[in-house]
């Protein structure tokens, strides 16, 4: 995912407990990738790339944050 290795911790007592958060986790990862992996030309890093000289691109509010350079992770 992410053109890398993710890894994912959980911390618990029951590992029942821990399946549904470690895969929304994992859903949420595999969402980022989709709305901003550039090699997709749909994707919304290609889209800002392809676009933004010429008009306004809406990006979704994660790929905003991690891109706006006044971002707060807290």
């Amino acid at each position: 995912m992410l053109g890398t290795f993710v890894e994912i911790q959980a911390f618990g007592t029951k590992a029942a407990e821990l399946k549904d958060p470690v895969e929304a986790a994992f859903l949420a990862i595999a969402r980022v990738q989709a709305i901003d992996e550039f090699s997709r030309s749909r994707s919304e890093v290609s889209r800002m790339n392809r676009d933004a000289c010429n008009k306004l691109v809406r990006v979704h509010p994660w790929t905003w944050r991690v891109l706006n350079p006044r971002r707060n992770f807290s």
